[in-house]
């Protein structure tokens, strides 16, 4: 009889119920006979951690760090099913759950020692184990699983045993393994025994394969019952389908035939439909052939005329050229062929329109002139083309007349060089255009097309290059211009050259306006102002101009909200002879009358009088040149004329002429006279330099300092540039892109007005801080070394505590004597200066003074030290304090230069027992001793008063 299988495997809630027998809740069975490593650590760690948090129930869970032999070493049914990450959440740190999962795991633990029992038994291993009645569901114990772990500690040495190795059956001996079985057998004894338990297995194999077909002769009746069935069903089926067939066979048939039918009827109607339409068209085309030749008779309604060819014109031509409109159309008033008489009566009615169109511009009749100019587009047939050529011409011809006019002036007046009459003849013949383009552009565009009103402005700037050309040459000859350039050029600016050359000794340059002798060449100035205003005119009224024809252009040639010239616009004639005869002639008499202008502003330049250094001044600061008033208020007013241009081609570069004249003439000689004739030296050692000298010195500091100042605001009040900007955004206002709307135009222009104030900036700048270092060496630090002098005459500071009474008994103001001193002298040399500077020329100096003497009252400082006692420590503290409260009594950021010098002075007079406390301090550093000084300037500060 062969083998018994396994008992069936007990339902869910059987073994629910064995579960909650043992005391173990529902969820911490594990699916698997044999759980992972996972598993187990994970249930042991979590009940290490739950039970160390219950002492009042002491139970020692051991620690398994190996791999035991009976744990699945591939992932178990838990593991799938996330029973690693599951066993903490069932324990949920319950102390009760805690001690459910142990059971479970002892249970675990004996199944496995018994494993081991059978399996040493049977002579795979030769190790001991544990009885497994030392492991029960109720009890579990730290020792016995301590002893258990050890033990298997020392099978997984010597002995590896996978899931498969070891496998057993409820209530029945192990099978060994054929493989490992035939690898370890010796004798022939064991050898039967494999080869017994081989044909046990297959005798148990072959039970179970032929149990389902034991005793199964009902099923094969039922079978052969199924068979027959399906034979039946088979023949039920077949006749279904004739039925089904015989059925609807004749409603397929006639189903069939109707849509046959209704598909016949579609196609016939569809071919009256167009039978209907191409009579409709023939009866069209007949009618208004009729109504074309009865218009163009005795009534001569040409607007009708034109409506009747445009009717006739809008029916396909296949249909005009057919043979039934062959046959049908013609009649005894039109006996040709229908596209014969529509293009005859085309030809005749653009002939005749284009006639009476040229008799009305002739008559001057300007309500028949679009009359009949409305007509050319309804016709068709290329006349839109004709009509638009005529109307261009009428245009041009009127403007041509009105420009012919306006020039047929007497000579004496057109050359009056006083009077914009070029200029004016050029503005009225530019607002004639748009004049022009504005009243006959909707009348373009509602009956040609928007398109078309580009063709007419085109055609239009052809004769504006005509007229616009013979005013720019009627003027170029009556205003001689090339002669006057060619003057231009050959100005040698005798004063400015003559300026930037040494002068002799002792010739004061206030003077030396009235001692020039004039050019030998002298150029009429008055004339070039007057050529430069008429160019300024015609070049403001050329880009409104341009911009005018942009924007009638604009999104008709491009899509784009920039706004862009038109190419025709640009490449035309007129535009070509602006840049010749204006734009050329612009930048080089800009350039002159600017550069003129400040050879005059030197000329004629004054210095402020009456200033003195011991003495107050009753006028008013800045003192300045008048060259620099005049010479900023030329830059303003040249800019605005330049500007008002919205021209980028002589905008930027007349700029950047502004910024090379400033550079080489104003700044050039400002510095000569800062070197040569204002240089503050002293005439001999030891004395100091003359007072004039020092004056004109600081004279021409103010004037680089006020020409920054003066210059930024011309910018500014131009809104030119914004003085407050995000650096990421264009420096320019509305204000240029009003003026300068053409692409880029407006940053280009607006970066060349920046490079012109940061040029002038920074050469001044540089001038004037070599001028504060001028002032400060050769004239301030002298004399503030004197007061220095002067002021600790009389200071000692290494007295003892006795004597130190009976001075302060014998003079009350002993304390005070060095800051009075200081303060004496530093403002009786600072107030004059402070008066004739300005505020940052002055500010600069000061500053200088300031670091300056901070360094030397340190470096007394250090000299005194070891010869300071106590009592003049807190003196020389007293005195340094208030002369540093003289040099920043009306500027208190003068005394941060000080302040290393009042640290020193602060750490010297500092008693010992309160440094000791600060070096003893725990948490006491370098910062929290003193900001700027070292550990070395501490120790020596400490140094520096004797105790």
């Amino acid at each position: 009889m062969p083998e018994e299988g396994p008992p069936s495997t007990p339902s869910k809630r059987a073994r629910a119920r064995a579960l909650e027998e043992q005391g173990i809740p529902q969820g911490v069975e594990f699916q698997s006979a044999l759980p992972c490593v996972q598993c187990f650590k994970a249930a042991l760690s979590v009940a290490s951690t739950s039970i160390a948090a219950h002492p009042e129930h002491p139970i020692d869970v051991p620690t398994f760090d190996c791999k035991f032999p009976f744990i699945n070493s591939k992932k178990c049914k838990a593991c799938e099913k996330n029973m690693c990450n599951g066993i903490p959440t069932m324990m949920n740190g319950n102390y009760m759950n805690t001690i459910s999962i142990l059971k479970a795991i002892s249970g675990l633990l004996k199944q496995g020692a018994d494993r081991f029992k059978d399996a040493h038994k049977l002579g795979i291993v030769k190790a001991t184990v544990p009885d497994s009645t030392e492991l029960n569901s109720t009890k579990s114990n730290s020792t016995t699983l301590v002893q258990l772990g050890q033990h298997f500690q020392v099978l997984v040495n010597t002995h590896t045993l996978t899931h498969d190795d070891i496998k057993l059956q409820l209530g029945r001996r192990p099978l060994l393994p054929v493989r490992n079985g035939l690898m370890i057998v010796s004798s022939e004894a064991e050898l039967r025994d494999v080869l017994d338990q081989l044909h046990e297995r297959e005798d148990s194999l072959i039970n179970k394969l032929d149990a389902p077909m034991k005793g199964n002769r009902e099923f094969y009746r039922h079978l052969g019952g199924l068979d027959s069935l399906h034979g039946d069903l088979d023949m039920q089926l077949i006749a279904t389908q004739y039925i089904h067939s015989a059925m609807l066979s004749t409603a397929g048939d006639t189903a069939e035939r109707l849509s046959t039918m209704i598909r016949a009827l579609d196609t016939e109607k569809r071919r009256v439909e167009a039978t209907l339409i191409f009579i409709e068209q023939v009866m069209e085309l007949k009618a208004s052939i009729a109504g074309l030749i009865g218009s163009m008779g005795a009534p001569q309604d040409w607007e009708a005329a034109s409506d009747y060819l445009s009717r006739a014109s809008n029916i396909p031509e296949d249909i005009v050229r057919g043979e039934f409109a062959l046959a049908v159309v013609p009649s005894i008033e039109a006996p040709d062929p229908p596209w014969t008489t529509i293009q005859n009566a085309r030809k005749s009615l653009c002939a005749l329109f284009l006639r009476e169109f040229n008799a009305a511009t002739e008559q001057g009749d300007g309500a028949k002139v679009a009359r009949f100019f409305k007509l050319f587009p309804v016709i068709g047939g290329g006349a839109e083309e004709t009509g638009l050529e005529a109307y261009g011409r009428y245009i041009c011809q009127a403007m041509a007349e009105v420009t012919r006019s306006a020039l047929d002036g007497p000579h004496k007046e057109r050359g009056r060089q006083n009077d914009l009459f070029h200029a004016n003849k050029l503005t009225q013949m530019f607002e004639h255009i748009v004049q022009i383009a504005d009243s006959h552009s909707d009348l373009i565009e509602r009956h040609y097309g928007a398109d078309k009103v580009v063709r007419v402005v085109e055609r239009l700037q052809k004769e504006v290059d005509v007229q616009g050309g013979i005013i720019l040459d009627l003027w170029d000859d009556e205003r001689t211009v090339n002669r006057t350039m060619a003057d231009i050029k050959g100005y040698s600016f005798s004063f400015l050259s003559k300026s930037m050359m040494p002068v002799q000794r002792g010739l004061n340059f206030t003077l030396r306006g009235n001692e020039l002798k004039k050019d030998e060449f002298d150029l009429d100035v008055k004339k070039v102002e007057g050529l430069f205003g008429e160019m300024t005119t015609m070049l403001r009224n050329w880009s409104l101009y341009k911009r005018f024809i942009a924007n009638k252009c604009k999104g008709i040639l491009n899509q784009e909200e920039t706004l862009s010239i038109p190419k025709f616009l640009e490449q035309c004639n007129l535009n070509k002879k602006i840049s010749e005869k204006l734009i050329e002639p612009y930048k080089l008499t800009a350039t002159f009358l600017f550069r003129k202008s400040v050879e005059k502003a030197f000329e004629m330049d004054t210095a402020p009088s009456g200033l003195s250094l011991s003495k107050s001044h009753d006028g008013s600061p800045p003192f300045i040149l008048q060259a620099v008033d005049d010479i900023m208020y030329v830059v303003d007013n040249l800019l605005q004329h330049v500007l008002s241009t919205g021209n980028i081609e002589v905008a930027v570069p007349v700029t950047l002429a502004i910024s090379r004249v400033l550079e080489s003439d104003f700044i050039a000689i400002i510095h000569r006279r800062m070197k040569d004739e204002c240089y503050p030296k002293a005439p001999a050692q030891g004395r100091f330099p003359q007072e004039e000298k020092i004056i004109s010195f600081m004279i021409l500091m103010n004037t680089l300092d006020m020409a920054k100042e003066y210059l930024s605001r011309v910018l500014s009040s131009r809104g030119d540039i914004s003085e407050t900007r995000p650096a990421d955004m264009a420096p320019f206002t509305q204000t240029l892109k009003d003026s300068f709307p053409f692409g880029r135009d407006a940053e280009l222009v607006a970066d060349g007005l920046q490079r012109l104030k940061e040029a002038l900036c920074t050469k001044a700048t540089e001038l004037l801080n070599d001028g504060t270092r001028v002032l400060f060496d050769e004239l301030l630090w002298p004399r503030i070394s004197l007061i220095l002098t002067i002021s600790f005459q009389d200071a000692v500071y290494g007295v003892v505590e006795g004597e130190s009474l009976d001075e302060e008994d014998a003079d009350g103001e002993t304390m005070r004597q060095v800051p009075l001193r200081f303060e004496s002298g530093w403002l009786a040399l600072t107030q004059p200066l402070k008066h004739i500077m300005t505020p940052r020329t002055h500010a600069a100096l000061a500053r200088l003074a300031a670091n300056k003497l901070a360094r030397v009252l340190e470096k007394r400082v250090w000299s005194s030290s070891g010869r300071v006692t106590a009592l003049g420590g807190l003196r020389l503290e007293s005195d340094f304090s208030g002369i540093i409260s003289v040099i920043t009594k009306y500027n208190y950021a003068l005394r941060e230069p000080f302040a290393r010098l009042q640290e020193i002075l602060a750490v010297a007079n500092t008693e010992d027992d309160e440094w000791d406390e600060v070096e003893s301090g725990n948490d006491s550093s370098r910062q929290e001793r003193s900001r700027l000084l070292s550990d070395e300037d501490v120790a020596k500060a400490r140094k520096i008063v004797r105790r």
